[in-house]
């Protein structure tokens, strides 16, 4: 079976992109509401094949906030800061990694980063 085409998707360097999921679930259909033991990942790379530790940025666990409560969890990737060339694809991915070690993708895309108009973040 093939891999369906990652989506492309076009940001404005410095916008922030928000890493969302909700209603996170066991293999067996039921929502999480207890998280300990569980990772959260996400990275961006200017090319899939470089190594974790080469990516233009990486958010850990720490970089999320989870609501048991509804089951979600959301990062937020600050551009602002990152080197970036324009008009070039990067490859975002998210992963879950529950208690037992399973790994999920929650979301691939390939983002191109396209010149901001607007360029400061304070009033």
């Amino acid at each position: 079976m093939s891999k369906p085409d990652l989506v492309v998707e076009h940001w404005k360097r410095g916008d922030t992109i928000t890493i969302l999921n909700e209603q996170i679930k066991t293999y067996a259909g039921v929502l999480v509401t207890d998280f300990t033991g569980w990772k959260f990942h996400a990275t961006l790379k200017a090319s899939q094949n470089d190594l974790d530790s080469a990516a233009v940025k990486v958010l850990a666990t720490s970089d999320f906030t989870v609501d048991q409560a509804a089951s979600s969890a959301v990062g937020f990737m600050e551009t602002e800061s990152l080197t970036l060339s324009l008009n070039t694809g990067y490859f975002l991915d998210a992963q879950i990694v529950d208690g037992n070690g399973n790994v999920t993708t929650i979301l691939e895309r390939i983002i191109v980063f396209t010149q901001d108009t607007g360029r400061r973040t304070t009033d």
